[in-house]
């Protein structure tokens, strides 16, 4: 006899397929493979490869392969069924009762499924074939998606008349009963039957075989509720299911983060700019949302709205996350600015910035610590116990024990840091400040940029009028620089066509020889060809824009780190410390960037392969 796929799904979502290989084959992990010497023939080098993101197997040399109830079955000589039963019962699972009415309702499960395909497929239809769905249309272009992302996701429109599905379904021979349980109609009093979503814009909703299960519906016009979901049916609920999960790419997870995000919109606008991304249906993030999340991946990213109700939802998830933390399995977090959520930052032309976000995003013990430190000022013995009570209480719901023992001392090392700065002086204070002095020093790559910017302008005069204003508005120290800067804009302004050898020639004539012939080396043009003279104008200036950006940024940060300093040396509170430590972090990052790219050649736009120079 067959059983359910759900109830097959939730016997291998029990049983992980290393959790069952590992009691019969010693795994190594290699990256995110899990390697053994193979069950089924003798080899001594391991060929053995255990795919956990796939939940399934496979031996490169004897070629076997398969998932839990594979291994199962051909490790211990058992049946498919007795497999099955075997692991079911491991998992305190009750069999299911696979009776003729078993069969039965199986059958209604495939008509409900039919119906919700065709229904899509008429959605779709309304919104590309008729007069009401092109205003749908010009609101989804308007929201920047474009027409492939639409149909990927299946995006349809539900007509205004009370029955138009009803008619239509009615037409291909479905019944009301189906119809209800596909939560297609509704059955008011007195029997009349109207269609469950009317006037809305639709996104089906698939499960992660891409099967529709579900619709959620956003009204365009006045009305409530704003957006509405399928009611709960015998295939959709709302506590499992993530949008979006039936098109993620596992191979690419491990070069991609998975990002959980909030609307239908967020998840669709993130796939169309190469990201990958599901969203809860309107619900909390639950546990077996994140169940599901980590059979994907071992550390998904919370990625919600950047406003409060979106940084609680985050630490709601993440206090359900706690008590199932595993060796490498956690959850990171990309926090948001304030207001902004994915949709809007990346048609704000915020996208680089998300892309370095969620490439570095904050680790669950960092958010968790932040969110409740900085809730409040723990001034007192008595307020920095309470701080150490809550986070040990957060820690002691770890199931896991080294976990929890690690995320115990992390907190433990935290407290110390903070308050040890508060109870022995300024001389604590100063030494939580040298990892900014160190960053300061750092900025010092500054002098070099500066001398990219003089090359460039010297060799391509004719940029002073795009950037002129810029080169006025940099703080210079070096004194023959300001002067070089002067004479430049004296010349220029004088003689307005002035080419780069008269102005090479003039500034030689005024005493800036041997400080122009420095500046047009290979010492500077090595780390940015655009510096380069017979290089195009157009990439000269970009190239000039991006490093006078570097500048500015790096002025700020300055600025910033200068005004950290001050605060922390004048009080030592959760909010100066909150801010010191956000600058660190900066520090260690922008130490590191300037060590790959700010003296590196390829740091700055480079000429094409037939440009000379």
């Amino acid at each position: 006899m067959a059983f359910p796929s759900d109830f097959l799904d939730e016997v291998r979502a029990r049983h992980p397929i290393a959790n069952v290989v590992q009691k019969r084959v010693k795994l190594t992990r290699k990256g995110r493979l899990l390697l053994g010497l193979c069950p089924f023939h003798n080899e001594k080098t391991p060929s053995f490869t255990v795919y956990e993101q796939q939940d399934t197997y496979h031996c490169f040399g004897c070629g076997v392969h398969g998932d839990v109830f594979s291994f199962k079955m051909q490790t211990e000589g058992l049946s498919f069924l007795e497999a099955v039963e075997n692991l079911a019962l491991e998992a305190g699972l009750t069999l299911p009762n696979l009776t003729p009415q078993t069969f039965e309702a199986r059958e209604k499960k495939k008509t409900i499924l039919e119906a919700l395909e065709i229904a899509t497929d008429w959605y779709e239809k309304q919104l590309y074939q008729s007069k009401a769905g092109e205003k749908v249309l010009q609101y989804l272009e308007h929201r920047h998606l474009r027409d492939e992302t639409l149909k990927s996701f299946r995006v349809g429109f539900a007509p205004e008349g009370p029955s138009s599905l009803i008619n239509f379904m009615k037409e291909r021979g479905f019944e009301d009963e189906t119809l209800v349980k596909a939560g297609l109609m509704i059955r008011r009093e007195g029997g009349r039957t109207i269609d469950y979503f009317r006037d809305r814009l639709l996104f089906p909703i698939f499960d992660k075989r891409g099967a529709v299960i579900a619709f959620g519906g956003r009204i365009l016009g006045e009305g409530e509720p704003k957006y509405l979901n399928s009611p709960e049916t015998e295939v959709f609920h709302k506590s499992n299911t993530l949008y979006g999960l039936h098109l993620i790419n596992r191979k690419n997870l491990s070069n991609h983060p998975l990002l959980v995000v909030e609307g239908f919109v967020d998840v669709m606008m993130l796939k169309q700019e190469g990201f990958q991304a599901v969203a809860p249906l309107g619900t909390a993030i639950t546990e077996l949302h994140i169940a599901e999340l980590w059979r994907l991946t071992p550390t998904p990213c919370l990625c919600l709205d950047g406003d409060l109700a979106g940084q609680n939802a985050t630490f709601r998830a993440a206090e359900r996350a706690l008590p199932n933390l595993e060796p490498g399995k956690s959850l990171s977090i990309a926090v948001l600015p304030q207001g902004e959520d994915p949709d809007s930052l990346i048609k704000g032309g915020g996208k680089p910035f998300l892309e370095k976000l969620v490439s570095a995003p904050q680790h669950l013990v960092d958010f968790l610590w932040e969110r409740v430190f900085t809730n409040e000022v723990y001034d007192t013995p008595e307020k920095r116990a309470l701080l150490e009570k809550k986070l040990m209480s957060l820690a002691e719901t770890i199931k896991d024990l080294s976990v929890k023992q690690y995320y115990k001392a992390a907190f433990k090392s935290r407290i110390f840091e903070v308050f040890s700065g508060a109870l022995y002086g300024k001389k604590r204070k100063n030494d939580l400040l040298q990892p900014l002095k160190k960053a300061k020093v750092q900025l010092n790559t500054s002098a070099l940029k500066l001398k990219i910017l003089f090359a460039g302008l010297l060799n391509h005069p004719q940029m002073i009028y795009d950037v002129g204003e810029k080169l006025a508005e940099l703080e210079i120290i070096d004194k023959n620089l300001i002067k070089l800067r002067d004479e430049i804009f004296f010349a220029l302004n004088e003689h307005r066509d002035l080419d780069e050898v008269s102005l090479k020639h003039h500034l030689n004539n005024h005493g800036h020889g041997k400080l122009v012939q420095s500046l047009l080396s290979e010492t500077i043009y090595v780390h940015a060809h655009f510096a380069r003279p017979h290089v195009s104008i157009d990439m000269a200036r970009e190239g000039w824009l991006e490093v006078w950006q570097h500048l500015l940024e790096s002025k700020l940060f300055a600025e910033d780190i200068k005004r950290a300093q001050s605060q922390l040396s004048d009080a030592m509170s959760s909010q100066s410390w909150k801010r010191m430590q956000l600058l660190f972090n900066q520090a260690k990052t922008y130490k590191q960037k300037s060590q790959e790219t700010s003296l590196n050649q390829d740091s700055f736009p480079q000429p094409s392969s037939n440009v000379k120079g």
